[in-house]
């Protein structure tokens, strides 16, 4: 019996020896053995065996794959040309993309490539809402995983990187959860550039979690005969050498809003005169020119990636389209909204700023003021009022309090103005506090016939002058006046 174990037990280790030396006689493929079987092929095999290779071999086959990717890249480019050279529309009704006959030769070569898919690309930048920014080359999604490993691993020069990444999109997530909202932190340590499977998961990237997120959505592709299409501001999004429409809204049946590509010509009759004007937001430049006679000069902080055109009615019935430059902090946050249009001092045209607001400008549909981040920093565009704007108050010493007010246009000033300041109006308020000592409420704007409010009196602010005077609405059910300067809140 003895015997039996003990030859069981060589037979055991004879096995184990032999397992382990096939292991470590393994031998792993060079790029030059892969390559030949395809660049997507030798890609995968790179991420398939990342773990097995030495760190020179890995850094090796890193670099190759990026100096394949890069010529790749170039050689597409030379021959068939930027995004931009290609005649296309996106349809509203179901982000189908739409090319000119003409680029279907040009087109096919995209498609039967191993490295490159067209995907609408969006941008997101504070999880409110998302922007149609257009038609992009991307990365095909397959091939993610492995390259941006391979981003991760190289040693080559950052700067040859990022121009090769200017040149094709190449998205760092691939997200293809369905039902669970994405999280921009979570996803990766850097600006999160996904690529999702199906235009129902922009929904995902509605919410306070995300930030700054570009998304790319494939697309399937169709020809047709464009040489009969319109002139931009049509409910289609157009583009072509001149053409740069990226997405129109509409508020009450009417287009009130045009969103345009930077760096490329958009024909738009901004002075409603019948007659088309060129209209250029020139990043290289910074500047805004209109049909090369009017030209802005622009701070470098502007948003290079797209502008707009308002269609602006108030309630003083002044009509007008205005042109949307928007100013970003260094985190890519819009800060600041700068209004450009055609006035006529004198009797004599002229194009030139009328106004800036310390904000986004949005639409009603996609901005909720009872919710407080909403209330305090976006623009709301009321077609048939003005512009709704939010304003710093401050009357209340330290505290980070703002109201609402109209933006309208005063053609004395030939500028646009707060109407509170202007007509004597009061802002707007919307937040609640705790009095904690009593104060005197009073029925007007006046110190007298006023009634005592006790301690501890939960309130709603109303509105306010920013001056003295506060309107408060008590849990009590007690309403008046308050002199701010005698509160005392939690």
């Amino acid at each position: 019996m003895k015997k039996f174990i003990y030859i069981l037990f060589l037979i055991l280790i004879i096995s184990t020896s032999c397992s382990q030396e096939s292991s470590d006689s393994q031998v792993l493929l060079k790029y030059e053995e892969v390559i030949s079987s395809g660049f997507s092929q030798t890609a995968n095999y790179f991420i398939e065996n990342i773990d097995n290779f030495t760190e020179t071999e890995k850094l090796d086959f890193a670099n190759k794959i990026i100096l394949k990717l890069e010529d790749k890249v170039n050689n597409f480019v030379s021959k068939i040309g930027s995004i931009n050279t290609l005649t296309y529309r996106i349809s509203e009704k179901d982000n189908t993309v739409y090319l000119s006959e003409d680029n279907k030769e040009q087109v096919n070569q995209v498609i039967s490539n191993d490295f490159l898919d067209f995907g609408i690309t969006y941008y997101i930048s504070d999880g409110s809402h998302y922007e149609k920014i257009g038609l992009s080359y991307m990365l095909k999604p397959e091939l993610i995983q492995s390259v941006n490993k391979a981003f991760e691993v190289t040693d080559l020069d950052q700067a040859r990187i990022d121009e090769l990444k200017m040149k094709i999109a190449m998205p760092n997530v691939y997200y293809q959860k369905l039902d669970e909202q994405f999280n921009s932190f979570e996803a990766t340590d850097k600006y999160a550039e996904v690529i999702i499977d199906k235009e129902s998961q922009l929904d995902l990237f509605l919410n306070e979690n995300v930030w700054k997120t570009t998304v790319y959505l494939p697309v399937q592709l169709k020809f047709e005969n464009m040489s009969n299409l319109g002139n931009q501001g049509e409910t289609e999004v157009l583009n072509n050498k001149t053409e740069s429409l990226l997405e129109i809204r509409e508020e009450e049946g009417i287009e009130v809003y045009w969103s345009f590509r930077s760096d490329s010509e958009v024909y738009f009759d901004l002075d409603n005169d019948g007659s088309i004007e060129k209209i250029v937001l020139d990043t290289n430049n910074y500047e805004l020119r209109v049909n090369d006679e009017y030209i802005v000069n622009l701070p470098e902080t502007i948003n290079d990636r797209s502008f707009y055109i308002l269609r602006y009615y108030d309630s003083y019935d002044i009509e007008m389209f205005l042109v949307g430059v928007e100013n970003e902090d260094s985190y890519g946050n819009i800060i600041k909204t700068n209004l450009f249009a055609f006035i006529k001092p004198m009797n004599e045209k002229w194009f030139g700023s009328v106004g800036s607001i310390s904000a986004k400008i949005y639409l009603p549909e996609l901005v909720n003021l009872n919710n407080v981040v909403d209330f305090n920093t976006k623009a709301t565009l009321k077609y048939g009022k003005g512009i709704d704007i939010p304003v710093k108050i401050d009357i209340f010493n330290e505290r980070d309090i703002y109201g609402r007010t109209f933006y309208t246009y005063y053609s004395t000033y030939k500028m646009f103005v707060d109407n509170s300041k202007k007509y004597d109006k009061d802002y707007i308020l919307n937040f609640e506090s705790i009095i904690k000592e009593a104060v005197m409420l009073y029925p007007n704007k006046e110190e007298i016939q006023g009634k005592m409010l006790n301690e501890n009196t939960k309130v709603t602010f109303v509105s306010t002058d920013n001056n003295k005077w506060a309107y408060i609405i008590a849990d009590d059910g007690n309403s008046g006046y308050v002199l701010v300067k005698d509160l005392s809140l939690e």
